[in-house]
């Protein structure tokens, strides 16, 4: 039998699949880059009966305006791809846009869901996950300014400086999920300059929406990569020697260790050491508390959630940034079918109750 090795590299994890294939199944991959300002791609199973590679393209090509419609909705401000297609606001930039006013704004059926799904983290919470921290973000825009501010240079500090007090909190006086105003399928913002931002959770709802795509087809297995948002969903019908889930080292080099996912599940990483700035010798992550105006407590380094909802992990693996690793261990026991791998910077992993984490690496202190 014909022997297959997929290795497949993501932000923080790195998930290994080798296995001996039946004859008449194979792998075909669909690579993705600027939708969602990430990189992604898509690798399914099929049979060679059922699909031709020239048909295989055609139906990953369609995934393009999945992610497209998901720009339409939820982006916070014109993209790359939404100007090729000439649309000029996105539904959260039309809401955005007539905050304070008396301009309700007509929404989809998905973009109720995912204010929804919101809310309902917003509560499980007590208010560290909101999604009308648009004037927070934007105020600190640290997305768009690590790309020229992570070195700690003089000559940037124009560029790279951080907003002062009172700018933040006029921000923070603009956060509050309650002023979100639903009405029907209209969707209103109660005070001027309010903004929703949906950067923490739209990743996941976007592999949600492509797996919802590709069930329309009949392939057995896939793997969904959206800027390291992943879901594994299927049965393979290859025997599979070795499938694990390894989770990057923030410490050093290599791999920290690894978990065995659980089929149709997603796994989501957020970490606080790609997207940050330097000012004045201080870091400073993108990850930031709606609470405080401030990057939240940088005690953790890494947070992956496990859940069969894609766009679930995606919010929780911010939230448990905001509550730290006791208190976001706490909430992640408290919920069904959601596992959580959480590395402080002092070398403690914390475990969820029913996860297996077997570590590579010396000195580091398992908790559960």
């Amino acid at each position: 039998m014909k022997k297959i090795c997929l290795i497949f590299t993501i932000c923080f994890i790195s998930i290994m699949l080798i296995s001996c294939g039946k004859e008449n199944y194979q792998f075909y991959r669909m690579d993705y880059n600027g939708y969602l300002d990430t990189t992604g791609y898509i690798i399914v199973e099929y049979s060679t009966k059922d699909y031709t590679t020239k048909e295989l393209d055609s139906i990953l090509k369609g995934i393009n305006d999945v992610l497209l419609n998901i720009e339409k909705e939820f982006s916070i401000e014109q993209t790359y791809y939404m100007v090729k297609a000439n649309i000029q606001e996105s539904t959260l930039m039309k809401i955005n846009n007539n905050s304070g006013t008396n301009n309700k704004i007509k929404v989809s059926n998905d973009f109720l869901k995912l204010l929804n799904i919101s809310k309902d983290i917003y509560a499980k919470t007590n208010g560290l996950f909101d999604v009308t921290i648009g004037p927070l973000t934007r105020l600190w825009d640290i997305s768009n300014k690590s790309e020229y501010c992570q070195d700690d240079s003089s000559l940037l500090d124009y560029l790279c400086q951080i907003p002062n007090e009172d700018k933040i909190n006029e921000a923070l006086s603009l956060i509050n999920i309650e002023d979100v105003m639903i009405e029907g399928d209209y969707v209103s913002l109660k005070k001027s300059g309010m903004k929703l931002d949906f950067g923490a959770i739209a990743k996941g709802f976007a592999v949600e929406k492509i797996q919802e795509y590709l069930s329309n087809y009949e392939f057995t297995y896939s793997i969904i990569n959206m800027g390291g948002n992943v879901k594994v969903y299927g049965t393979l019908n290859q025997v599979v020697e070795d499938l694990k889930i390894y989770v990057t080292n923030p410490f050093g080099d290599g791999n920290l260790g690894y978990y065995y996912p659980k089929n149709n599940t997603g796994g989501v990483t957020s970490g606080i050491y790609e997207r940050y700035i330097v000012y004045k010798g201080e870091k400073y992550h993108h990850i930031l508390n709606p609470k405080t105006g401030y990057p939240c407590n940088d005690s953790i380094v890494s947070v992956t959630i496990m859940h069969t909802d894609s766009t679930i992990a995606d919010a929780l693996s911010t939230s448990v940034f905001m509550l730290g690793a006791e208190e976001g261990l706490k909430l992640i026991n408290s919920m069904d079918d959601v596992e959580v791998i959480i590395v402080t910077n002092n070398k403690q992993v914390y475990l969820s109750s029913d996860i297996e984490f077997v570590s590579e690496v010396e000195n580091i202190e398992i908790i559960k």
